[in-house]
């Protein structure tokens, strides 16, 4: 049993003007998305772009406030009713990493913005989580949909470096590390929360806590952030949630 919404849609989005992009993200048009229910509620989640915004975008993510918007090699926070977003860029990535999306949900989205065929999108493929795999050396982050918004979890694999990943976040009026170690962005629409982050391994069936926090460096008005990590079995994967 699908169910059917009206979704805001976008004109094309052309690289380099993304800020403008912002006045057209949110208009309610006549795009009609059926997406299967899959026994649960589903409110979020990951469009293949084939069409929908411009040729950089490789996945779409909506809700009430806000696209996500994926590239290559970076993510971009898109504000409903602002000129205004928040960047997320992969510092030094590895060229050759891919996206590629994860858990298949059975229905498809369809954008039919009017009686002209040619200008209809249909049967985007759409994901429950999304994976930019070997974005950093042997290492993996897998965005998903919350509650309330975007999570991404980090993979290191056996024998590669945490400290490696990097992340440059720029478009905030300002960001701060509370007491409880979360890193918090004011934007045009409010504040974006990265929560303090909780790394483990599992190593011969039992999970083992990893002592990590954020690791914060200031150039300007941008912020890059990295991860600071306890000792590790290295010959295991870690995660950083």
């Amino acid at each position: 049993m699908g169910r059917s919404v009206t979704c805001p849609t976008a004109r094309a989005y052309n690289e380099g003007v993304f800020y403008r992009a912002a006045r057209i993200l949110f208009f309610l048009l006549v795009a009609t998305h059926y997406i299967a229910a899959q026994h649960v509620s589903i409110s979020f989640y990951f469009e293949k772009n084939l069409g929908q915004l411009g040729p950089a975008v490789r996945y779409l993510a909506r809700d009430s406030g806000a696209v996500r918007i994926f590239e290559s090699h970076e993510v971009r926070w898109q504000f409903a009713n602002s000129h205004e977003g928040l960047r997320m860029a992969f510092g030094r990535p590895d060229r050759s990493s891919v996206i590629e999306g994860l858990d298949a949900l059975s229905g498809k989205a369809n954008y039919i913005p009017g009686s002209d065929s040619r200008t209809w999108i249909r049967n985007v493929e759409c994901y429950s989580r999304i994976r930019y795999r070997d974005v950093f050396p042997g290492v993996n982050v897998d965005f998903r949909g919350v509650s309330g918004g975007l999570e991404y979890d980090v993979i290191v694999n056996p024998g590669a470096d945490p400290a490696r990943v990097r992340f440059r976040f720029s478009g905030a009026k300002s960001s701060r590390l509370t007491d409880s170690g979360d890193l918090i962005f004011e934007t045009a629409a409010g504040l974006v929360r990265h929560h303090a982050p909780i790394a483990w391994q599992v190593i011969h069936g039992e999970r083992r806590p990893v002592v990590a926090g954020f690791a914060v460096n200031r150039h300007g008005s941008d912020v890059e952030m990295g991860f600071a990590i306890g000792s590790w079995d290295r010959t295991a994967p870690l995660t950083i949630d």
